[in-house]
């Protein structure tokens, strides 16, 4: 019964220690392929939910996700959280607004379960995806108002990353 236990606390541990390092190293072996310094391609949207005005200039913030992913609804429920507690980031004229791009989706279930404040859209056939050179969700693209990709991240990211990354780029427009 005592190996039993200590077996499974070690494949837990291991399984620990791999996503750890996974998470360490995912950008290096799955780069996001729109980088930052390049423009922003202009690709059209179905609007699901929301308010179809966001897509004028702006600093935005584009999260490609599917509703089956794990990360991406914690990438969302971090989002939702940030925006709760720090209403200024979505306050013009240097708010940074939250689009949210299901991929081979619907766009309906995370936002709904969700009460998700955010625009919503959908990208049914993955033109959207493949047009951001993406391969992986979650996806996190940051666009300055002049169509500049400002930052790109794959994978998900903790609530003090997304809070951090987030302040910085409604601070300066921009991440160091």
């Amino acid at each position: 019964m005592k190996k039993n236990i200590f077996a499974a606390c070690g494949l837990l541990a291991l399984g620990l220690l791999s996503s750890a390092v996974m998470f360490a190293v995912h950008d290096r072996f799955f780069p996001p392929l729109l980088k930052a310094g390049e423009n922003f391609p202009v690709v059209r949207l179905h609007l699901v939910r929301g308010d179809d005005t966001a897509l004028a200039p702006s600093r935005r913030a584009f999260i490609l996700y599917k509703s089956t992913c794990s990360h991406c609804q914690g990438t969302i429920h971090n989002l939702v959280k940030l925006y709760q507690l720090h209403a200024e980031l979505a306050a013009p004229p240097q708010g940074v607004t939250v689009e949210l791009v299901e991929i081979f989706g619907d766009g309906q279930r995370i936002p709904r379960e969700r009460n998700v404040p955010f625009s919503v859209y959908k990208d049914e056939n993955g033109d959207f995806m493949r047009a951001m050179k993406g391969s992986l969700v979650p996806y996190i693209l940051l666009v300055d108002k002049d169509n500049i990709v400002r930052y790109s991240h794959t994978g998900e990211l903790s609530f003090e990353q997304e809070e951090k990354l987030f302040r910085e780029f409604y601070q300066t427009g921009h991440i160091l």
